[in-house]
């Protein structure tokens, strides 16, 4: 469904789709208002975007948050391959001179927020979490309840797949369980 529009390219990461869906699905599970103005955050890995690399032994993260944007009514009206092509574009965005402007422009506003229609999606599927043993057993992965402005992708312990880590309240996120169920969202 993801690439089912003869304007999208004909594939696309599981990561873009699953990352259309869910921002769907979570907007619909909100409630949100059809003119209401709604931005997806994508957090991108820069490493192999920069012309010049970073210090060998550079260890911290490296990453940047293109956004996309729409209305609630487009979002849903539309069909969801055109939320896979505004996502595919705002990740293909991340150039050098992108990551060089968003460095200059946290240099001034270091405390940026995502305002309340933000939302942001991240993929922690290529972490090792769950292979790591400190000598007292298996680790665990715990980070509390997230935050209701974003969204995990993370492996699904030993099981293939992948596991959405995702804050909503209560309500919400019953809607949003039927929501995922029905594929007829999409």
């Amino acid at each position: 469904m993801a690439t089912k529009d003869e304007q999208v390219a004909r594939s696309c990461t599981s990561f873009v789709a699953l990352a259309a869906f869910v921002w769907r699905v979570r907007s619909m599970a909100l409630k949100m208002k059809l003119h209401q103005q709604l931005k997806l955050h994508l957090i991108v890995n820069f490493r192999s975007r920069l012309t010049t690399p970073l210090p060998e032994g550079y260890f911290g993260n490296a990453v940047v948050s293109p956004c996309c944007l729409c209305t609630m009514g487009e979002l849903i009206e539309e069909p969801i391959s055109a939320s896979v092509t505004r996502i595919k574009k705002a990740i293909e965005s991340v150039t050098d001179n992108y990551v060089q402007s968003r460095i200059d422009y946290y240099d001034i506003n270091p405390s940026e927020r995502l305002p309340g229609s933000a939302f942001s999606i991240s993929s922690w599927t290529r972490l090792e979490y769950g292979s790591t043993n400190f000598g007292w057993g298996e680790s665990r992965f715990g980070a509390g309840e997230p935050p209701r402005e974003s969204c995990l992708f993370m492996k699904n312990g030993r099981e293939k797949g992948i596991a959405v880590v995702l804050g909503l309240p209560l309500p919400a996120m019953n809607t949003f369980e039927k929501l995922v169920c029905d594929l007829n969202v999409v």
